[in-house]
């Protein structure tokens, strides 16, 4: 290991490649991070502007350190650029480049700055003849991930072309500096210097005043570990950037396995952006992609893993003596378990088939810590009938302990001892929702037990749940309801209105106490008023059109106007003068039977979409 320091005129001079490795993680700096902090500090060195009387001397301004990056030599190659692997500092180095490409385009708007511009462009190109090298035009070249949005930019300045109109950091950073530079030049024409001597201070202080320290590792060090020690400061990588990295380190190990090719047809799709995507809050928010990862483990291992253990807990299970886990194996099942968790995790959308149905309503309700038993489940279960057997015992468990109030800071545990009682591999002997259901049964404490009919009956009468409960389980039965009137033509709008039946308004006259009311009495109907009996939903517009009338009106407004079966079902056992609490509570009760109808208890779940006879 030897280290330099070099300035980015040293960088960039020579014809030289920086190989940005497959391992590595995508291009993520920012302008409220790095970008404009490393422009501040860009202009205080170049800004000639000083107090009259002193004169601006460049040479005896202070460099400015960069950072570090680290280097391995590539091989000789006969007629082509020295190459180097960046096994740390390509977010340093690809700015770099992205800054000395906007100077450049900026120096081009003016004609007497056309000699600084063509030095600026020689920096950032492979000259071979007095053209850019046909192989490897671009002093940096991403392997992966960010190759074709830096190479879009980069040929498009040097081609003297319109910079293409993209999203992601790399042609937002081009953007930033492009703006930066032409703004710094055009403002420096009001101080009366000269627009060369501006223009000549800030490409000199780019080229000879910024510096890195350049360590360059030996042939027989190890650049995977290297890289995952280094990057435990500054930008830290994800727990799943380090597998990855770690993955392809074992890939190279190990005969037979290509380390480029399994990138290609297994890990590569890890680097779209929707795994970048951040979920959960506060201190738990972590990037989807970790968020598998950890979901994942935990169902091969069996066994929780703290978030932060992930990569020493994956590292541990393919290092161990004995270790018969072929690298491309795993990454297979990453592969198609990770497009499993992506359908169903991210999704938004409503199908027909149970299991869309059941992530849809698993997801409103925000539910990610049953996912280790989900992808065990999808490993073993091979049939149909199974998998929504499986599905319907869990969404039966996860709402009725929804409607009565139950905590969900178990379901991690539950999960994991669910995960416990499926095999490793299918065995073809049983079918397994038999022991989903069974240890589900087992449960008899309150923090994970099932609740029963008896229990859901009781907390639709006497309990007010969550709106977004409410919303899913209304749904629900409005779904069922169509199942049961037109199968097969089930599509209901998402997202309708909840209307109050009995208006949470206060002293109407239209919706008087009851006769001899005592002074509780309105405590007690602002409770009743958010019982499941007297919420339904509406049609889209009905909702503002229903207000605060009386019940005679909202009746004739639902008859005329409003097409959901669970409004045809209300005013079909409605009193057709009066709505009441005993009337709330009457309707509670139909609706407390619906709802142990669709999500039956034990091993009355038969796995089939809900379907209501009203």
């Amino acid at each position: 290991m030897e280290t330099f320091m070099p300035t980015v005129r040293e960088l960039f001079d020579s014809p030289t490649i920086y190989l940005i490795p497959i391992y590595q993680r995508r291009y993520v700096w920012d302008e409220f991070n790095q970008w404009e902090p490393l422009w501040l500090d860009v202009i205080g060195i170049a800004d000639p502007q000083l107090p009259a009387g002193e004169e601006y001397d460049l040479d005896s301004r202070k460099p400015h350190f960069l950072g570090a990056t680290v280097l391995k030599g590539l091989p000789p190659r006969v007629g082509r650029a020295k190459g180097f692997l960046v096994v740390d500092g390509q977010q340093r180095l690809t700015t770099i480049q992205l800054l000395l490409t906007s100077v450049a385009d900026t120096f081009k708007e003016y004609e007497e700055l056309s000699e600084l511009e063509s030095l600026a462009r020689d920096l950032t190109i492979n000259w071979v003849k007095g053209a850019p090298s046909p192989n490897e035009p671009d002093k940096i070249r991403p392997l992966a991930g960010d190759f074709e949005s830096f190479t879009r930019v980069m040929k498009a300045s040097r081609d003297y072309g319109q910079i293409p109109d993209m999203s992601g950091p790399i042609r937002e950073c081009y953007g930033y500096y492009r703006q930066m530079a032409s703004k710094w030049l055009v403002e420096g024409e009001s101080s009366g210097l000269p627009l060369r001597v501006r223009a000549e201070s800030l490409l000199t202080t780019i080229f000879d005043k910024l510096q890195v320290v350049a360590i360059h590792l030996n042939n027989n060090e190890n650049e995977s570990a290297i890289f995952e020690a280094l990057n435990a400061r500054g930008e830290p990588l994800s727990e799943w950037e380090k597998v990855k990295n770690y993955i392809l380190f074992k890939a190279s190990e190990t005969p037979g396995i290509d380390q480029g090719e399994l990138y290609e047809q297994h890990l590569l799709e890890f680097d779209d952006r929707r795994w970048l995507e951040e979920t959960g809050h506060g201190a738990a928010r972590r990037r989807i992609s970790d968020q598998f990862l950890d979901y994942w483990l935990e169902s091969k291992l069996r066994r929780p893993i703290n978030a932060r253990r992930v990569f020493r807990e994956f590292r541990k299970k393919l290092d161990q003596p004995g270790s018969s886990i072929d690298p491309d194996d795993w990454c297979k099942e990453l592969k198609k378990d990770g497009r499993h968790f992506l359908q169903w995790q991210t999704t938004q959308e409503w199908g027909r088939d149970f299991e869309a149905i059941f992530h849809g309503r698993r997801n409103a309700i925000d539910i990610g810590a049953i996912w280790p038993l989900l992808l065990a489940l999808s490993r073993v279960v091979t049939t149909p009938e199974d998998i929504e057997r499986c599905l319907g015992a869990l969404d039966s468990f996860l709402w009725r302990r929804a409607i009565v109030g139950r905590t969900t800071r178990n379901y991690d545990s539950v999960a994991l001892e669910l995960v416990n009682v499926l095999p490793q591999e299918p065995t073809g002997e049983m079918p397994y929702s038999n022991a989903i259901i069974e240890q589900l049964c087992k449960y008899e404490l309150v923090r994970s037990s099932w609740p029963s009919d008896y229990e859901v009956r009781k907390a639709v009468l006497e309990q007010n749940a969550p709106l977004r409960t409410i919303r899913q389980v209304l749904e629900a039965i409005e779904r069922g309801m169509m199942r049961g009137k037109r199968p097969g033509n089930e599509h209901m709008t998402r997202d309708l209105p909840i209307e109050h039946l009995m208006p949470q308004t206060r002293f109407l006259d239209d919706w008087p106490l009851p006769a001899n009311a005592d002074e509780d009495a309105e405590l007690v109907r602002d409770d009743i008023i958010q019982r499941l009996g007297n919420l339904t939903l509406v049609d889209h517009g009905l909702n503002s059109k229903l207000g605060n009338r009386s019940w005679a009106e909202k009746r004739r407004i639902l008859q005329e106007e409003d097409n959901l079966y669970i409004n045809k079902e209300l005013l079909n056992h409605a009193h057709s003068d009066h709505w009441d609490e005993g009337q709330i509570h009457l309707r509670g009760e139909r609706l407390a039977e619906f709802i142990v109808d669709i999500w039956p208890h034990g091993h009355e779940v038969t796995g089939e979409i809900e379907r209501l006879e009203t």
